[in-house]
């Protein structure tokens, strides 16, 4: 029984060890205590197979080629600590998996690409003939040499970092990872009006949806009769896309919302505008990178309906009027005839008119 074993003792400990000293020193130490003992290899596995949020905190990694964005180390490689809304939503989406099918709106950057190719990967991994598919809007973002965004380059890199004894036979090739011990397999689409047909699969997961385009509404129609769970994850680009539109279809349970506010690294500093609008510095900073509102909306609200553009927006606004901005040579109203024609220029200190040259 895996409860006998040192090895669940030390992993019901680490279930409550997040930090990244912590986990570090567990991933070592296990991996040393399971080194030369066939058995306590087997224990791992089981536990591994039993429990998806113990896999995925004690043998998975992640990638983050940019610099300064992990907050404790400039090694590009990470150990994948799921923080609290990551654990919500894993433990969902194992539950559905297979049964309902999912619909992921989220934030720019909160990793909702990273735990479904993990739920996949983790399935392949320790159950028998399981079947999926992925499909993004191109093929690059699917199966790419080199490509360290394309979703197969995601999955090689987490296997290559497993442990050699956890490590199945496999076999990866353009658009399929096949698993030879448990004959489970994980293949890849493009967009096309075909993707998807044929064959049945445990589940389908479509990444960034509403950028698909002109090929939204037949990759929808392909994917419907194939399996029960269709998980469609993406950033919003605006109120027109399919994937906007098909929110309605789905139960309120079948939503997943991830909102920059879950982060918990994002949300330092949380604080509200007076109109009720959640803000943080790392949330203002970002607002200065955009060009304009109608971006913030939908790449950090998840408000594609309610964008509107003007070309600078207005935490970039404030920025100009303080740094750059000079006071106006005078201020006043223009007075209108009859006729709505502007006659003469009137000085007011507080008037809204602004001139920045003398008349």
């Amino acid at each position: 029984m895996i409860a006998s074993e040192p090895l669940y003792e030390k992993y019901i400990v680490a279930k409550g060890r997040k930090g990244i000293v912590a986990n570090v020193h567990y991933r070592r130490d296990l991996i040393k205590w399971a080194a030369a003992d066939k058995d306590r290899k087997r224990t791992i596995w089981i536990a591994c197979k039993r429990d998806f949020l113990y896999f995925v905190n004690v043998f998975a990694v992640g990638l983050e080629p940019r610099d300064n964005q992990l907050g404790f180390t400039d090694e590009k490689r990470f150990p994948f600590i799921t923080w609290p809304y990551q654990d919500e939503t894993l433990t969902r989406m194992a539950d559905m998996l297979g049964r309902e099918s999912m619909y992921m709106e989220k934030s720019r950057d909160m990793g909702a690409s990273w735990m479904m190719l993990l739920l996949f990967l983790w399935r392949w991994l320790f159950y028998p003939y399981e079947s999926f598919l992925l499909i993004s809007r191109n093929e690059k973002q699917v199966y790419e040499l080199g490509n360290p965004d394309a979703l197969f380059s995601k999955l090689q890199f987490m296997l290559d970092l497993l442990p050699k004894w956890l490590q199945p036979s496999y076999t990866m090739k353009k658009l399929a990872l096949i698993n030879h011990d448990t004959n489970s397999v994980i293949n890849g689409e493009s967009t096309n009006k075909f993707a998807g047909t044929g064959g049945r699969r445990k589940a389908i997961g479509i990444d960034e949806f509403a950028k698909f385009e002109e090929s939204a509404n037949p990759v929808w129609q392909s994917v419907v009769s194939n399996t029960e769970c269709r998980i469609f994850v993406s950033t919003h680009l605006d109120a027109s896309t399919t994937f906007f539109r098909a929110k309605l279809l789905f139960k309120p349970h079948q939503r997943f919302f991830l909102h920059w506010t879950l982060h918990p690294r994002k949300r330092i500093g949380l604080y509200k505008t007076p109109e009720g609008k959640e803000r943080s510095p790392w949330y203002d900073a970002k607002c200065l990178e955009f060009l304009d509102d109608t971006m913030i909306k939908q790449e950090l609200d998840i408000d594609p309906a309610g964008s509107s553009a003007q070309f600078f927006n207005g935490a970039q606004l404030e920025i100009l009027k303080t740094e750059f901005a000079r006071e106006p040579v005078v201020r006043g109203e223009l007075d209108f005839d009859a006729n709505h024609v502007p006659r003469l220029f009137v000085e007011r200190f507080n008037g809204a008119l602004q001139l920045f040259f003398k008349l």
